[in-house]
């Protein structure tokens, strides 16, 4: 009857044993599942602030050429009124001179 409870006493250690040993496995196998994964998951919020990146930069030069070419029409309906309204003022103005010229001649 020992022997059996010996046998007994040395197949659950041996069992206690290989069941450490898969535990250690499962555990070392599950960290470095475990790192992979929050590796590929810092890899992929990089890509995603790198993409969300790009974007805004790529709105903001759209944003600035828009603006520049806004500016451009502006400028140039500027300088079209003063080229329109040029002659006049010259006219008024020489007419002034004129004037004036008149008023200390008398």
């Amino acid at each position: 009857m020992l022997a059996l409870l010996e046998g007994a006493d040395a197949e659950r250690e041996r069992i206690i044993v290989q069941a450490r040993r898969d535990a250690g496995q499962l555990m070392t196998a599950a960290r470095a599942e475990a790192a992979a994964i929050a590796a590929d998951a810092g890899q992929r919020a990089q890509a995603a602030r790198d993409e969300a990146a790009r974007r805004m930069l790529a709105l903001a030069k759209d944003e600035v050429a828009s603006t520049v070419a806004r500016a451009e029409r502006e400028a140039e309906r500027t300088r079209e009124l003063a080229r329109q309204r040029m002659p006049s003022l010259v006219d008024r103005a020489v007419d002034l001179i004129w004037q004036l010229q008149a008023e200390e001649d008398q």
